[in-house]
């Protein structure tokens, strides 16, 4: 099966990892009346249905193509998720007009879910500026390191970089301090890497983890 059917990047010697979620910070540069742009969502709810021919049994009618929720009483920002046949993306939107994106799985597609939003309010009124700040905070990856780990010789071996109390969960938390991420080590071999903002930080964490699980034996045959 092809890097491109898994949705795999490969990393010598034989690590592969891909990403599972994007979360990103959107700053618009403008104030935001949030009762006002939910109601024009709910209406353009009903307008972009018409769009899309909905049809009653579209799957996860209720999110198609988009859905907005607003309590105020329970949450102070407004909720939007955008499910388009081309992007899907979640949205936390503040009054001050701060929002935070998720849901994406490559910078592309978080660009996009952005472009689209933009359109969005545009449609609502809003005279967005052209130089808004968009900044990756977070990049979720999954990974498989190939061979199966001896988590009980990682966690003597890894010092305080490592936690690992399997009563309490089954993964060992390695700490790298200097990529600053934090991966999440299973005995099958499988990782979760978390607290990056770019690809290449994934990459050069992945491998130096590698080199080093090797250096300590803690591989299992």
């Amino acid at each position: 099966m092809s890097e491109e059917e898994t949705g795999y990047e490969f990393v010598e010697p034989s690590i592969k990892f891909k990403v599972e979620n994007i979360v990103g910070s959107l700053i618009l540069g403008i104030r935001l009346n949030l009762p006002q742009l939910y109601k024009d969502l709910l209406k353009m709810q009903t307008e972009l249905q018409k769009i899309y021919e909905f049809r009653e049994e579209h799957e996860r009618t209720e999110e198609f193509p988009l859905i907005a929720r607003h309590s105020p009483q329970e949450f102070p920002g407004l909720i939007l998720k955008m499910r388009f046949p081309d992007v899907k993306a979640s949205m936390l939107i503040f009054s001050s007009g701060n929002c935070v994106v998720t849901g994406t799985r490559s910078e592309g597609q978080l660009k996009k879910a952005v472009d689209r939003f933009i359109s969005i309010l545009k449609h609502c009124g809003y005279e967005v500026p052209s130089d808004i700040g968009l900044k990756i905070q977070n990049i979720v990856a999954s990974a498989d390191l190939g061979r199966k780990l001896n988590l009980d010789l990682i966690a003597l071996s890894g010092g305080y970089n490592v936690i690992y109390e399997p009563e309490i969960f089954p993964g060992c938390i390695y700490k790298d301090t200097i990529h600053r991420v934090v991966l999440l080590l299973f005995r099958s071999g499988r990782a979760v890497c978390t607290g990056a903002k770019g690809l290449d930080q994934i990459r050069s964490a992945l491998k130096k983890l590698y080199e080093w699980l090797a250096q300590v034996d803690a591989f299992l045959e």
